[in-house]
């Protein structure tokens, strides 16, 4: 199991190496373009390197056929695999076979430098900074391959160059200073380039991570103020969105308005620290009742709540309120003035019929109404808005549309 990203792991160190948690991801990210950048800078470095067989002709004169056939039969078959492996192996195999490829190129000129006994041999020198440039500017070795590759072939072209027994130390002394300053330059060329790339890898990763640490901090605070602190449940804010969402669509949807019987006497008798976690105990309730998709339990304010269902069948919705009615029941919260001296709860129900037009508000009051009237026949009961009673009652006595409930 990867262990967390922290802030500290935002740097590298001093080999310009990732840590663990992200080197992995940094060569999957960069695995496509690494492959054919290494793919083109192959073939043309094969391309160069056989030019060099005339170079060859030129300068090694006394070694006839055999540069052009190691070029040729040795390495150029060896380059071509490497090129044909790059994209078939691990990014840390990969890594490893370009260095051997760089190794390979640079061993065959260090040998026929030191075994050549023409004049002209002595300009062959050259190539050797050509191939530690090559190495560390254009196939862009990882930093410390670059730091091996670039002090073994300083030391081997040094060793080479000291067993010529017909240069001057003078001059060798001068080629030498010119080897180290293009070893010196590519390799400090080599830690720019990488340096940069991967800090700016780094920050892109550290930037993304504080945006989705923002983006989370920014939706616990969405649910801070769309949930209820005290029972957990999501509040009013929250119902709206859901009411929103459900009456746009045109889907029948049932709404329940419960409010528990008595609770301005239970808070009185029992105290508000009591009343409170009667309200909790009744969320988990709710809660628990309404858990499924089409389901949706939220606080409305004080010791009412609203359940609203969508895609119920209404006898459906019957059966859920009945069992509603029942558990919160069973839950036995002693109640000095309740019902059977115990919390239970009164409901109304109301309905939008599936492509109906019906606003959010218009079935919200029908369902408040429902809930008088269920508080007027003796509570811990349900009633539905659309009973013909219910309404021609509630017409004849003039009730608003959004009363202030009677506890």
């Amino acid at each position: 199991m990867n262990e967390p990203i922290g802030d500290d792991d935002y740097k590298l160190d001093a080999w310009l190496c990732f840590p663990p948690q992200i080197a992995l991801r940094y060569e999957e990210d960069h695995a496509v373009e690494r492959i054919a950048h290494l793919r083109l800078t192959i073939l043309i470095a094969l391309l160069l390197y056989n030019c060099y067989n005339l170079v060859d002709a030129i300068l090694l004169p006394d070694l006839g056929l055999v540069p052009a056939v190691l070029r040729t039969l040795v390495l150029t078959p060896f380059g071509l695999f490497i090129y044909w492996m790059t994209g078939r192996i691990g990014a840390a195999w990969r890594e490893r076979a370009l260095l051997a490829g760089c190794a390979g190129a640079l061993a065959l000129t260090i040998v026929l430098f030191h075994i050549s006994a023409s004049p002209m041999s002595l300009h062959a020198f050259g190539e050797f900074s050509l191939a530690i440039v090559f190495a560390n500017m254009m196939a862009v070795l990882r930093f410390p391959h670059a730091v091996i590759f670039t002090s073994v072939a300083f030391v081997a072209a040094s060793g080479a160059l000291y067993l010529r027994s017909d240069v001057s130390l003078g001059l060798q002394s001068a080629l030498l200073l010119q080897l180290a300053t293009a070893c010196l330059f590519s390799l400090y060329g080599n830690y720019l380039f990488q340096s940069r790339r991967r800090q700016d890898y780094l920050n892109t990763m550290s930037a993304e991570r504080r945006a989705e640490r923002a983006e989370r901090e920014g939706l616990n605070l969405r649910d801070m103020a769309r949930t209820d602190a005290l029972t957990g449940l999501p509040n009013r804010r929250a119902l709206d969105d859901i009411f929103t969402e459900w009456f746009a669509s045109g889907d029948p949807v049932t709404v329940m308005m419960i409010d528990l019987d008595h609770f301005k006497e239970f808070n009185d008798s029992l105290g508000h620290q009591a009343g409170d976690e009667c309200l909790k105990q009744i969320g988990t309730v709710l809660k628990a009742a309404a858990s499924g998709d089409s389901m949706f339990a939220a606080r409305y304010g004080g010791e009412e709540f609203a359940v609203a269902l969508r895609h119920v069948q209404r006898s459906e919705a019957f059966r859920f309120v009945e069992g509603l009615i029942r558990a919160i029941g069973s839950l036995s919260i002693h109640h000095p003035h309740g019902i059977g001296g115990v919390v239970t709860v009164s409901v109304g129900l109301a309905f939008k019929n599936g492509g109906s037009d019906t606003s959010a508000d218009h079935v919200l009051n029908y369902a408040d109404q429902a809930l008088y009237w269920a508080k007027r026949e003796g509570r811990n009961r349900y009633k539905v808005a659309e009973d013909r009673g219910v309404e021609q009652d509630l017409v004849a006595k003039g009730r608003p549309r959004r009363c202030q409930l009677a506890s």
